[in-house]
Formats: structure tokens, sequence, C-alpha cells
């Protein structure tokens, strides 16, 4: 089937790749970027973390930050389980700029 859809152009990936990408996202080895549907490889090294990101939309560049707030927006949720939070915000890099 994924043949027949790739022949006529209208194949995306096939369900395997994504079940590895999840894999990699709940051990801490990547993260999903929803505002731009792609994933990119954790580069903290702690992998209990909420994550903060800066994409370049001319470029695609992803700079993955350390970035207090989002720490300070779990400690704020007190009694609401929270678990996760990915900041994602967009603009131009320096190179792009």
């Amino acid at each position: 089937m994924y043949d027949i859809l790739n022949s006529e152009g209208k194949a995306s990936a096939p369900p395997a790749v994504y079940r590895v990408l999840d894999f990699l996202v709940a051990q801490g080895l990547a993260h999903k970027l929803h505002s731009v549907s792609a994933y990119t490889a954790c580069f903290s090294g702690d992998h209990n973390h909420h994550a903060a990101f800066l994409i370049c939309r001319k470029c695609g560049q992803v700079q993955e930050i350390d970035y207090a707030m989002t720490d300070r927006f779990h400690k704020d949720a007190k009694d609401f389980q929270l678990e996760s939070t990915t900041l994602e915000a967009t603009g131009l890099c320096g190179a792009c700029q």
C-alpha cells in the first residue's frame, strides 16, 4: 500500500517511523515541535526538563535553550499535575536577520 501511495506522490512516512520518534520523545532523547510539525534531538544533559526552543522561520534552525520560566510555570501550576511543557518561539536567527 505504501508503495502505491508513494508512486502517486501521496505517501507520508511509514507508521513505524512515528513509533520510533514517539519512543525517542518518551526517552527524553528528542522533542516534538508542534508549531512546525517536526522533531529535533534533545541536547540537554538532563532528560527530565521542560523544553524551550527558538525556531528560525526562514532557515528552519532550531535552538534548544534553558528557560527558567518553564520551570516556574510548573511550580505555579500547584496541584495541577503537568506532564510536559514545551515553549516554541518563532522568529529570525542571527544569520537570517
